[in-house]
């Protein structure tokens, strides 16, 4: 008895055409690998069509991002990024944060 005929006998396979049908077992890694790789080719694809405004494609980015690292000015540009993110970050907390203790100090508004 070979070993795939003892796995399909400790299972509960005894006929070969029920062996046949069994589910294959695809490990979740390659599942999202797959997935992955599908979204990043269909981005590519259909990414070509959209306005450069409003996006753009995989490609494109990298290449960007390889002349901004050969360039030096990467390091310009996310320092410029940074400081906006963090003036933003800095007025959500100044406003959100006594915002959210009045509105959760009074029932009224909190229900509001």
């Amino acid at each position: 008895m070979s070993r795939v005929e003892r796995q399909d006998a400790a299972v509960g396979f005894t006929d070969p055409a029920e062996a046949m049908r069994r589910p294959i077992k695809i490990p979740p890694w390659a599942i999202t690998a797959a997935s992955l790789v599908l979204f990043v080719v269909g981005w590519e694809y259909f990414g070509r069509d959209v306005n450069p405004i409003f996006g753009s494609y995989p490609s494109a980015i990298l290449a960007a991002f390889v002349e901004l690292v050969r360039s030096g000015q990467l390091a310009t540009a996310m320092l410029q990024s940074m400081q906006s993110f963090t003036a933003g970050y800095l007025l959500a907390i100044v406003v959100g944060v006594p915002l959210g203790l009045v509105l959760g100090r009074f029932p009224t508004l909190e229900a509001a």
